[in-house]
């Protein structure tokens, strides 16, 4: 199931720019990087993290691939680099958000 899933996303990777939607485009982006995570290819999960942070403009979204892109840093040993994006998703959210503590609390694990 988890490999067919990663099959039909490396194989649409090339399409996803022909979705309607933005919101449609990162969604895939988001669910491909997940999968990746959880197959432990960080290096992949990073890849499409960035290309939503770099592509898009949709705010909610870039937080939780900063999220996903910091535990995934994490995971390869790359302390400093999880703990800035960490950072930035702190500094750019109010206290009470679901992203702010999960940063925040992401942090003090890192620290």
């Amino acid at each position: 199931e988890l490999d067919e899933a990663l099959w039909q996303c490396r194989y649409l990777e090339p399409l996803y720019k022909q979705l309607s939607s933005e919101i449609d485009q990162i969604n895939y982006l988001m669910i491909y990087a997940n999968l990746c995570e959880r197959i432990a290819d960080y290096s992949e999960t990073i890849r499409l993290c960035d290309l939503v942070i770099n592509t898009y403009t949709t705010k909610d979204k870039i937080l939780e691939a900063r999220l996903l892109k910091a535990d995934a840093l994490n995971k390869l040993g790359m302390i400093l680099d999880a703990q800035k994006e960490l950072w930035l998703v702190r500094d750019q959210t109010s206290p009470e958000t679901l992203a702010h503590k999960t940063a925040v609390e992401k942090l003090n694990r890192l620290e």
